[in-house]
């Protein structure tokens, strides 16, 4: 069963409605025997949540396998037939909290799965957004398993009438994603390749692992729609996907300069905000930069300084026990800009984000600073936008910093031009306390006339809507009589 929907009438007497559902497990040998249920929720057509749960998935009269409670209160029949509870919302998307008189939940089966006690016990997650209409993305777009090693499933969902299909869509990525992202960066890096014929390859490759629903909504909505990307997969960079034909323009070749892309890695917990936040304030901000004694950054330190005159941000030498010192203690400042090196290396020391002391900052590290609470991080620093998996859960310098509460980050993928890093990071300001989102931002950098290939380099984690309000400082201005 796929993309089946059951309509929930909510009522003062009955504010938690049930309905059940009866999916049966393929036999498929091409199948994983650890499957998913996917369910999404929606009221008044517009996304609040989506939550998943994972069972296994075993033969009729096959001993069962560890003591997890059943997937249903009741016994299922002998066979491959369950009855899943497909009510009950996501935290965050209840209908009580929103008393529409209808509330609408899609269940899409992206898993189709047999009954039998799910494994581990605690694998019940949940995706939400917030239900604020002026806030709502113009598409969802929710990549997950499909069960099969070498395909993701893709969601597509949107408040706009006719965009997204009734059904799931599937993209084939093979079974070496993370060794085929990790080869393409560490060529770009290496600087033996044209890049920007390299990317264009690149994102013809991307592109097509994307199914043809994901470009017909896209297309169906125009350009600088908002694209909510919440994605468990942390390795492919869609923003970088080749446009169809169809949808190319002059400035218009990648997905990420088609529309305001904002990504949110669904595989992150601790203290990851279920739903991205649109709106933020802003008063205080940090820069961390400094000088190297081996391949300086005099650019970085000037785009510091820049920031620092602008909006009266406080400095921290990009030395270990500085920045340490500043995601331990607070109150943290709402903003942190970094202008150093980076280095993205999930195997090896040389990983994180190298300070002007030698030593390196890890993903690690930032992740057990839990009194951190940052509202934006934009980390200007060479290879931290990558990410990597970690023990089921997405893993890397970005996925810390949500992972510890940040609402909202910024990071490129691969070594940058020192120019064009300074340009993106000063000019980011301006065009955020201006009123523009950060997705919109760089939807304008990848789209830009003679654009320089590492202005493709950056991805925002965030809503593709959000907006900072600045309430600290401001640039001084000259008046001319």
């Amino acid at each position: 069963m796929v993309g089946e929907t059951v309509a929930l009438r909510v009522v003062d007497g009955d504010p938690l409605p049930v309905e059940a559902v009866r999916i049966m497990a393929v036999d498929d040998p091409v199948y994983k025997a650890t499957r998913q249920i996917q369910a999404s929720y929606h009221i008044g057509g517009q996304l609040l949540g989506v939550a998943w749960r994972s069972v296994q998935v075993r033969p009729a009269g096959a001993p069962e396998r560890g003591t997890g409670a059943a997937l249903n209160a009741a016994d299922p029949p002998r066979g491959a037939e369950a009855t899943v509870d497909a009510a009950d919302p996501p935290r965050g998307a209840g209908a009580a909290a929103h008393p529409p008189r209808f509330a609408v939940a899609a269940v899409d089966a992206v898993a189709v799965v047999d009954a039998v006690n799910p494994e581990p016990e605690d694998v019940t997650s949940a995706w939400t957004l917030d239900a604020n209409s002026a806030d709502a993305a113009d598409l969802y777009l929710l990549v997950g398993e499909a069960n099969r090693p070498d395909m993701l499933a893709w969601t597509i969902l949107s408040p706009r009438p006719g965009v997204a299909p009734a059904r799931p869509a599937y993209g084939k990525v093979g079974d070496a994603t993370a060794q085929f992202v990790a080869n393409a960066y560490r060529n770009i890096d290496r600087g033996q390749v044209q890049l920007d014929l390299f990317l264009r390859d690149l994102g013809r490759t991307v592109a097509d692992a994307i199914p043809g629903e994901v470009w017909r909504a896209l297309s169906r909505l125009g350009p600088g729609a908002a694209v909510m990307l919440a994605t468990a997969d942390p390795y492919v960079p869609w923003e970088l996907a080749q446009l169809p034909s169809d949808l190319r323009r002059p400035g218009q070749d990648v997905l990420g300069g088609y529309a305001d892309v904002g990504r949110w890695l669904t595989g992150v917990h601790r203290n990851q905000a279920k739903v991205p936040p649109a709106r933020l304030d802003a008063a205080t901000m940090t820069t961390v930069s400094g000088e190297y004694t081996r391949d300086d950054l005099p650019l970085a330190r000037q785009e510091a300084a820049e920031l620092r005159r602008a909006y009266g941000a406080r400095a921290v030498e990009a030395t270990k026990p500085a920045v340490t010192a500043m995601l331990r203690t607070g109150p943290a400042p709402d903003i942190v800009h970094f202008a150093i090196h980076g280095k993205f290396d999930a195997f090896g020391m040389s990983d994180g984000m190298l300070l002007t002391d030698g030593s390196y900052l890890t993903s690690n590290e930032v992740g057990g600073a839990e009194s951190f609470r940052a509202r934006v991080v934009f980390l200007n620093a060479c290879q931290l936008g990558q990410a990597t998996d970690s023990l089921g859960q997405s893993a890397g310098m970005a996925a810390a910093f949500t992972g510890l509460g940040v609402g909202a980050a910024v990071a490129p993928l691969w070594k940058v031009d020192d120019q064009v890093a300074y340009e993106v990071g000063t000019g980011f300001y301006e065009a955020v306390f201006g009123g523009g989102s950060p997705a919109a931002y760089l939807r304008g950098q990848r789209g830009a006339e003679g654009r320089h290939p590492s202005r493709l380099a950056y991805l925002f984690f965030g809503h593709p809507r959000l907006r900072v309000t600045w309430r600290g400082p401001v640039p001084a201005t000259e008046e001319y009589l």
